[in-house]
């Protein structure tokens, strides 16, 4: 395990976030991690690392289509409601 985790180096995994600190809902920082348990949201989350893979950059999913997932979301929406809907008949 030790060639893949432990560090943060190329070829090792990874899993990584950057937040965005200059957004006013994160000032004043005078104790970063207290800041970032507090104050951030979703909005601050800047760049994502997983698995040494970049999968957000700039605040902007990669490679991810978001019509697809939508589509998904709503596909999964009408399942469940449509089972609900079924076990209270």
């Amino acid at each position: 395990l030790d060639k893949k985790i432990g560090s943060i180096e190329e070829g090792k995994e990874a899993d990584i976030i950057l937040i965005d600190t200059v957004d006013f809902n994160m000032m004043p920082i005078i104790d970063p991690v207290g800041s970032v348990i507090q104050f951030a949201n979703p909005s601050n989350v800047d760049t994502v690392i997983v698995s040494g893979k970049i999968v957000k950059r700039n605040k902007k999913l990669i490679d991810v289509d978001l019509l697809k997932l939508k589509s998904k979301v709503y596909e999964a929406m009408e399942h469940v409601t449509k089972e609900n809907s079924s076990d209270t008949q």
